[in-house]
This record gives structure tokens, C-alpha cells and sequence, in this order.
């Protein structure tokens, strides 16, 4: 006799009940199996795309303001305005200058120079923002641009600085002829070769227009550069540091680091599109520096 189980078709008997049985469930858990792969494939991806966003746009302590927002001048909302905007310029997509700023970035600062009488650069490098400035600058503007000397390398703060920083300070100061060198404007400038540590703010305090902080990237230098700049700067004026590129760029910790320490005390802004900072002085007060500095002007 047969025995015959309900909701089996046809009559199926205890044996062949169980394989079907066992069919089901291992059907059931290759299903589930499926689903929990898919979900896990799912998550990575999710993943991976966040910090691929994350990468392009990080967050940072700094809060970003338009291109616009730092000056009149970038507003282009009328003819007038557009015919302000331009300038003498010199493009270097293809990154054919050593570490210099993007077109972006020089164009921001070449742009600004227009009504800086007084200007100084952290950090001459190959020279190109300096001669855009001298090209840009009104004609009795003063340029004075500083870079360790190519011939001998002394830097007073290298006890804390970390072997990548000491390559960088040294490749970028290999430089004893510059773009503004033998051009018209050449006159308008003032280089110096010396340790920025060393440099004696007695002269600039309280007369720079136009400051750009672009030397060392050690945390010890991006912090002295940056509390000379605040004691140099004119009432109105604007100081300007490059390289804040976050926490994952090894080469420009520094910056990252002791920019955000400052802006606890200064309303540094992060220019947006670009890795330049920014900081407009009041025009009716005067720096006090972080105590941190141990200085005060």
C-alpha cells in the first residue's frame, strides 16, 4: 500500500516527501544566503562610494565661503564689474611650475593685488605669484617675497620638523632665478633669502595689504609664518594661507592642523573650490595674537 500525503500531488510517498522537503529548505537557504550577500555587496559599495564622495568633498572645521562672498570684485554682476576682473596672467595647468597654486587659486590672488599697495609672500618658490602681484599690483606698489637661501639651508625650527617637511622646505628653495627675474617689474620687488623664523617683523608690523603664507607645511613654521602675518597685516587688510587640504594629505598636515587651532580665535574662511584660506582684518582693530604664541602685538 501507498501511503498518500495531503497537498502532494499525485500521491507521494514518505520518502520521496522528505527529498521534497529537504529540496524546499535548501532552496530556502540559498535564498537566504542570497539575500544576505546581496546585502553585504550592497553595504561595501555604499561604502566605498561615501569615502569616494568624502574624498572629493571633505568636511572641514573651516567653514567654506563662495568665491563671491570674499570680495566685491569676484561679483560679476555687471560690466563695469567684469572689466574689474581682469588681469595680467600666467596659466600653469599642466603643473610645469613646481608647487605652485592652481589657476584658480593664482587667479584669486592676482586678483586681490589690484588695490595692495603693501604685499608680502611666504615662500617665493619658483616666483610666479610674485611677478603676477608686481604685474598686477598698482605701479608704486611694494612686493617683498621670502625664501631660504638655495645655497645653504639653515632652518631654525627643523628640531620639529618631520623628514618629509625638511625635503619640501628644500625643494621648494632651489630656486636663485625666478619668473620676475630681468622683467620691467622686477623693480617693485624685494626678495629676501633667509629663515622665515629668523625674519624680524619690525619693519611690516601693521603695513601689509596682501599677505600669503605659502612656505614651510611643518606645523612648527605654519605656525610662526602665520603669527608674523598677524602682526604685519594693515587694518582692512587680507591674509591668505595655502595648502589646507585636510587631515589626509600627510604632505600639508601642518596647515590643516594649526589652521583649524587658529580659527578658535580668527574667523578664517576656506575658500571654496580651492585649498586657500582666508582672514580679513577689521579695519579698526588690532591683532592680538593666540596666547599660544607667547607674542602679542
Amino acid at each position: 500500500m501507498i501511503s498518500v500525503s495531503a497537498g502532494f500531488p499525485g500521491g507521494i510517498d514518505t520518502a520521496d516527501q522528505k527529498e521534497w522537503s529537504t529540496v524546499n529548505m535548501m532552496f530556502d537557504v540559498l535564498i537566504r544566503l542570497g539575500c544576505i550577500l546581496f546585502a553585504i555587496t550592497t553595504a561595501v559599495m555604499l561604502r566605498r562610494e561615501w569615502r569616494r564622495h568624502r574624498r572629493r568633498h571633505p568636511r572641514f572645521p573651516i567653514p567654506k565661503v563662495c568665491l563671491q562672498d570674499v570680495d566685491e570684485r569676484f561679483r560679476i554682476d555687471s560690466v563695469e564689474r567684469a572689466r574689474e576682473g581682469v588681469v595680467a596672467f600666467i596659466s600653469n595647468s599642466d603643473n610645469h611650475l613646481p608647487a605652485t597654486p592652481s589657476d584658480l587659486e593664482t587667479y584669486v590672488l592676482t586678483l586681490l593685488a589690484k588695490r595692495a599697495s603693501h604685499l608680502f609672500e611666504f615662500g617665493t618658490c619658483s616666483g610666479r605669484t610674485t611677478y603676477l602681484w608686481a604685474l598686477n599690483s598698482p605701479v608704486d606698489a611694494r612686493i617683498t617675497t621670502l625664501t631660504l637661501p638655495p645655497d645653504d639651508v639653515q632652518m631654525e625650527l627643523s628640531p620639529e620638523m618631520q623628514g618629509n617637511d625638511i625635503q619640501h622646505a628644500i625643494s621648494e628653495s632651489s630656486f636663485d632665478r625666478f619668473v620676475y627675474s630681468d622683467t620691467s617689474v622686477e623693480a617693485k620687488i624685494e626678495q629676501l633669502f633667509q629663515d622665515s623664523a629668523t625674519l624680524d617683523t619690525g619693519p611690516y608690523q601693521g603695513k601689509m595689504d596682501l599677505i600669503f603664507v605659502d612656505g614651510g607645511h611643518s606645523y612648527a613654521y605654519v605656525k610662526n609664518d602665520s603669527d608674523k602675518a598677524l602682526e604685519m597685516v594693515a587694518p582692512g587688510g587680507m591674509i591668505i594661507w595655502h595648502d589646507y587640504r585636510g587631515r589626509r594629505c600627510k604632505e600639508t598636515e601642518g596647515v590643516y592642523r594649526y589652521l583649524n587651532e587658529l580659527s578658535g580665535t580668527y574667523p578664517l574662511q576656506l575658500v571654496d573650490g580651492t585649498s586657500l584660506v582666508v582672514y580679513r582684518h577689521p579695519s579698526d582693530r588690532t591683532v592680538v595674537l593666540p596666547t599660544t604664541s607667547g607674542q602679542a602685538a
